[in-house]
């Protein structure tokens, strides 16, 4: 079992926002939490203090991998994101979180039908679907551990 302060964040990092979820206090469930603008450094910020107040140890990155199982694009421009913020954070926090890449594939579509029908108009329901996607992932992390 987990500490009660415990949370694992996920984050589903897109070219324009980023999708964060987090755990609840007893790494069973995954909440949305919020979407945040890609814009510079104050991204990494933002992502730092919702690390800090939630005492995050672990990071699940969403991995966009083609329907092959292969790397391409995407998966390249997420790796190179992580490696930013693995130094942005390196520099801010004593003990670094855990990473982990974790395949995303067809999590978009999910979160799509769990939003459809909702009613939201198109920048609301672009952000909803980022950090519903986020959600998902964690969701998928969560499960597949053995201490659920």
């Amino acid at each position: 079992m987990f500490a009660s302060d415990y949370r694992v964040i996920a984050l589903d990092v897109g070219d324009v926002r980023v999708g964060v979820a987090l755990s609840d206090p007893s790494c069973q469930f995954a909440l949305p939490h919020s979407t945040l603008v890609r814009k510079g450094p104050e991204v990494f910020k933002k992502i730092f203090e919702i690390i800090k107040q939630n005492h995050a140890a672990d990071i699940i990155i969403g991995l966009p991998l083609e329907l092959s199982g292969e790397e391409g694009e995407q998966a390249g421009k997420v790796r190179l994101f992580v490696k930013a913020l693995q130094k942005f954070l390196a520099d801010k926090m004593e003990a670094e979180p855990n990473v982990v890449f974790w395949d995303e594939r067809l999590t978009s579509v999910q979160a799509e039908r769990l939003v459809a029908g909702s009613g939201l108009k198109n920048r609301s329901r672009r952000a909803a679907l980022d950090r519903i996607s986020a959600a998902i992932i964690l969701e998928s992390y969560l499960q597949s551990r053995p201490e659920k």
